[in-house]
């Protein structure tokens, strides 16, 4: 099963990228070698795989809450 075939919901963009601009220490951008980002947190461990769409939406997404905050 290819789980980038099903595409991120915007909640969760919304919600990474509100983590992100209050923790942006416990999080970082990785790209693996088959050119998937992932969304790691450094402190759990978890990550979230992101195609370049998504990684395109959460970049901006981020960007407009740092303008507000």
């Amino acid at each position: 099963m290819d789980v980038m075939q099903k595409p991120l919901e915007l909640k969760y963009i919304d919600q990474m990228a509100e983590q992100y601009v209050k923790m942006p220490n416990n999080y970082r951008f990785v790209q693996h070698a088959t050119g998937v980002f992932l969304f790691y947190n450094n402190t759990t461990a978890h990550a979230i795989m992101l195609n370049k769409r998504e990684l395109s939406k959460l970049e901006i997404e981020i960007d407009s809450r740092k303008k507000i905050n």
